[in-house]
């Protein structure tokens, strides 16, 4: 247990994370909570950039996350289209769960 809770292992975020921006906006329930309609309705704010995947794990281990990936947070480019909106979306309920 690296941080005495949790054993998996850290998220790596690469030193260009600058360019490839993270969710700052997380939505995490559990099912049939409605996840999926709040995401759709903060997605069309203009303030909102929303992942073009809802439940992509950005910040799940690299098995679980939508399209697979390295390990690192940034290989997914779902906020690709991001631009300089203050609110990056993402939505996975299974967070919730911890």
């Amino acid at each position: 247990m690296a941080n005495g809770y949790d054993s998996r292992p850290p998220v790596q975020v690469p030193s260009d994370s600058s360019r490839r921006p993270l969710p700052n906006l997380v939505i995490a329930g559990p099912g049939k909570a409605g996840t999926t309609s709040l995401f759709a309705y903060l997605a069309r704010h203009a303030d909102v950039c929303a992942s073009r995947v809802k439940q992509a794990q950005y910040f799940s281990p690299a098995p679980y996350r939508a399209g697979g990936g390295t390990g690192q947070v940034a290989d997914l480019d779902y906020l690709d289209h991001w631009r300089s909106e203050p609110y990056r979306l993402e939505a996975t309920p299974s967070y919730f769960y911890g």
